[in-house]
């Protein structure tokens, strides 16, 4: 049987390059980056390198399994994944990407190999990207990039780890997105920006929490994960700067 491991790799190139030569005298396969095939014969001693790097261990099912994160205490499953690993390249690419991911409810494995739930390969109403159309987006800048379907993940301590790695994620988007509101609100008070510049910032924003609220709302859906309080923290800010555009402006701005 065929195993799959992501890992974070070391950050100084040395050690990174040392990780990749144990697994090629391993026997094991690199599909794209800190992504590699690896056989059931190898998983102990590849197991023992990569244990400092947060792997997530991976194999394939016949059958689509649903997520199993009811009961604490218990080992807690995904649910069967979809597998996308791709390489970016330049700077522009990178930006794309990273709007695209702010849009799609998925879980980063590792750097440029993302996690979509089975079921959400299709999703024709283009709200939120799902596996289909971000495969779709991937392959205009990478026809190597690599996608595997109905995957599930083996080692449950990485269960929870990305868990909260995707939690913290969504986190650090409402914190953003209240600071930027907070810097926007002082800004127009002092006269420091212009109507049409604290316009275009506001109904920017605006969009940015809609997506995020659709994401977390995903999130809550297929993981579980209790996002509805965070979810209500930027309004206070909103109403804030809506009251001040109305003021000043003579419009909400959005």
């Amino acid at each position: 049987m065929v195993y799959y491991v992501a890992y974070r790799p070391p950050l100084d190139l040395e050690n990174r390059m040392q990780v990749e030569e144990q697994l090629k005298a391993l026997g094991c396969r690199q599909i794209h980056g800190s992504f590699w095939a690896i056989s059931k014969g190898s998983l102990s001693t590849a197991g023992k390198a990569l244990q400092k790097y947060s792997p997530t261990l991976l194999r394939r099912t016949r059958e689509i399994r649903k997520p199993s994160l009811l009961k604490e205490g218990e080992q807690r499953e995904l649910g069967s994944l979809t597998i996308i690993a791709y390489k970016v390249t330049e700077d522009m690419n990178r930006v794309r990407v990273r709007n695209w991911l702010r849009r799609a409810p998925c879980i980063r494995l590792c750097p440029n190999v993302c996690a979509f739930p089975q079921k959400h390969f299709f999703d024709k109403t283009g709200r939120l990207v799902n596996a289909g159309s971000f495969w779709e987006y991937v392959r205009e800048f990478d026809e190597n990039a690599v996608i595997i379907p109905r995957l599930i993940i083996v080692n449950s301590r990485a269960i929870d780890r990305l868990l909260n790695e995707t939690e913290n994620r969504e986190k650090k988007e409402i914190t953003f997105i209240i600071d930027r509101y907070r810097s926007l609100i002082q800004k127009v008070k002092q006269g420091e920006i212009d109507r049409l510049h604290a316009i275009k910032i506001a109904r920017s924003l605006r969009r940015r929490f809609i997506i995020v609220k659709k994401v977390s709302a995903f999130y809550e859906e297929w993981l579980k994960l209790n996002l509805s309080a965070m979810m209500m923290k930027p309004y206070p800010s909103i109403r804030k700067a809506r009251f001040l555009f109305e003021e000043k402006y003579g419009t909400a701005g959005w």
